[in-house]
């Protein structure tokens, strides 16, 4: 057995008063290479923890283990708990969470994710400890940082994925909703199907039952072959529906039936059809103000809400910019370690991020690009540059108003994006975080011109 071999098995206590499911996960441990001990009782998990000091345990919420970890914590014992239990629900997860239980599953746990789970477990303890940055495979789905803020989130996801409930995620636009749904995917036992993603904003409500649930030839004009439809293309995995709060209270009706049974028909077809999809949504809208002012259907909201992530916007989490800004550079092939002055992480400290995330990735990219391979300083972040100090002009014009300035900073951003992106209007939208509309409506008011039609695809 190598030195790492032996460092990755553990010694492992299972609790839980149910003897087929203590004995099936108890084969399982061992037969990961792992030292498995069993307990059925609260008094006899107590003299096991005495007796065998295990590094993780794996412990039923129904034998008394709220109250087993309770008296735990109190006794300054922080040995790694994975708290299980045959119910879904969420208000168990949150206290074991406040318990610094380590993670929760649902029985019956996916015996990947269980071993997967004590794996984690003791790689912390081998760490030295408990371990509040986040592992590679967060970092893989394209999420950085390792702030409280974002580190409650990602714990939700987890539990999330092994739980099969209807997953909604909440946050800001730019935040990363989607690469959370895909983490929800892939960690869940619905890993190996697929992931399916739509922008409900994008769905005409005239088409929605087409879309969604597909047609048959010759259902209506321009039908001229079946066509499965977004339900069945995800059958056995995973319906990501994003911006739900855009969809019109008609297709909330006819999708919430269908959430609730997973029947439909598809158009021009009179033969019922099933599907095993989870369904994960996602919106920037505050859908509980839409449920007061009538644009959004109590029920729909309730049935979507099985479980909710709530994703914290850049400025809650600003400790995580360091961070970002480097996995940005390092993803960045025309850079190589170019360096970042300390004035312009100070200066995306004390900015607002309306855009979050994914503007502090234009921005670094747009940096990246004036800078031609140097180091990155205030001057190639325009937005940021007038937060450190006032430029030349403004001492100079002391009666420019704070409107001209801004207005001189934002038209001669535009004109170095349009500069990089060879004057491509989809490229340089993408990279100032609006949309080509918005790109066309600030070219027009600073007298600028348009790019040709040869550009601007």
């Amino acid at each position: 057995m190598s030195k790492l071999q032996a460092k990755m098995q553990g010694k492992v206590l299972v609790v839980d008063d149910d003897e087929p499911s203590r004995d099936a996960m108890t084969a399982l441990i061992k037969g990961a290479g792992h030292k498995a001990v069993a307990a059925s009782t609260a008094h006899e998990a107590r003299a096991r923890l005495s007796d065998e000091k295990p590094d993780v345990v794996v412990l039923d919420v129904s034998l008394h283990g709220v109250e087993l970890l309770e008296r735990l914590r109190s006794e300054g014992n922080d040995v790694c708990v994975i708290v299980v239990s045959a119910v879904n629900d969420v208000e168990w997860y949150k206290y074991a969470m406040s318990l610094r239980a380590c993670d929760y599953l649902v029985k019956p746990a996916d015996p990947d994710v269980l071993l997967g789970k004590i794996a984690l477990c003791l790689t912390k303890i081998n760490n030295g400890g408990p371990q509040t940055s986040m592992p590679d495979w967060w970092t893989r789905h394209g999420i950085v940082g390792d702030s409280a803020a974002l580190l409650s989130s990602l714990r939700a996801a987890e539990y999330a994925a092994s739980a099969n409930l209807n997953v909604l995620i909440t946050g800001e636009s730019g935040v990363g909703k989607e690469k959370f749904a895909r983490l929800v995917h892939n960690l869940s036992p619905r890993s190996k199907k697929r992931f399916v993603a739509v922008n409900c904003a994008a769905i005409d409500n005239a088409l929605f039952n087409a879309e969604l649930f597909g047609y048959r030839k010759g259902a209506f004009t321009g039908a001229d072959s079946d066509r499965p439809g977004l339900m069945r293309e995800a059958d056995g995995g995973t319906l990501f529906l994003d911006e739900i709060g855009d969809l019109g209270r008609e297709a909330q009706m006819k999708l919430l039936r269908v959430m609730e049974t997973r029947d439909f028909y598809p158009v021009g077809d009179t033969r019922i059809q099933t599907s095993d999809v989870r369904f994960v949504t996602a919106t920037h809208h505050e859908l509980t103000k839409d449920v007061g002012d009538g644009r959004f259907r109590l029920d729909f909201f309730y049935r979507l809400k099985g479980f909710e992530i709530r994703i914290p916007p850049l400025r809650e989490r600003t400790e995580d910019i360091p961070l970002l800004v480097g996995h940005f550079l390092s993803n960045n092939p025309a850079v190589n370690d170019p360096g970042v002055h300390p004035a312009v992480l100070d200066a995306m400290t004390d900015y607002d991020w309306p855009g979050n995330v994914r503007q502090l990735e234009n921005m670094v990219a747009v940096a990246v690009a004036l800078a031609k391979g140097g180091p990155l300083n205030t001057s190639h972040f325009p937005e940021l540059a007038k937060k450190v100090a006032p430029t030349t002009s403004r001492i100079l014009s002391p009666s420019r108003t704070l409107d001209e300035d801004v207005a001189a900073a934002e038209r001669r951003r535009i004109g170095e994006v349009l500069k990089i992106s060879v004057g491509n209007t989809r490229m340089a939208a993408e990279l100032l975080g609006i949309n080509r509309a918005t790109l066309y409506r600030k070219l027009k008011k600073y007298g600028m011109p348009t790019p040709t039609s040869g550009q601007a695809s």
